[in-house]
């Protein structure tokens, strides 16, 4: 029915992009492959990190293992890295993202845990507050641009 709908031109594009995503998923020793054996080592699959699989569980998951799981990124795109890029640049790009992780992790408990009555303490609502301003601050230095945070 898809095929129908796109026309010839459109099948030539949809064969084109699937085939240009299975040589890109099955190349050997690839950084995504490394990837994958550093998510599956903390017991994350790729997809929990996309869409609608990254859920609570999911999440605990990832944020539990953040700090190791991106040393062992930082270690890997090292590994595999263009020659123009400089070690410190992907440890600081690594620590940036570590830093982002735990301060949406704390967002998240804070809005979580705020359970004294239907209206939240002044002092709840100041550490929120300290906590989105210093993650825009990170979020905006980072040059993210328009990607966002799941």
């Amino acid at each position: 029915m898809q095929e129908q709908r796109l026309g010839a031109k459109g099948q030539k594009a949809k064969l084109n992009c699937d085939e240009m995503v299975k040589r890109h998923n099955s190349r050997l020793f690839s950084l995504s492959q490394g990837f994958d054996v550093i998510f599956c080592s903390h017991n994350i699959k790729k997809e929990h990190c996309h869409s609608g699989k990254h859920n609570g569980v999911n999440c605990i998951r990832t944020m539990e293992n953040a700090e190791e799981s991106l040393t062992e990124f930082s270690v890997a795109i090292k590994e595999k890295k263009v020659p123009t890029v400089s070690d410190t640049t992907i440890d600081t790009k690594c620590s940036e993202i570590k830093r982002a992780f735990g301060l949406l992790d704390a967002i998240w408990s804070d809005v979580r845990g705020i359970d004294a009555g239907l209206l939240p303490a002044d002092d709840q609502v100041s550490l929120l507050r300290k906590l989105l301003a210093a993650a825009k601050e990170l979020w905006l230095n980072m040059d993210m641009k328009t990607r966002q945070p799941k």
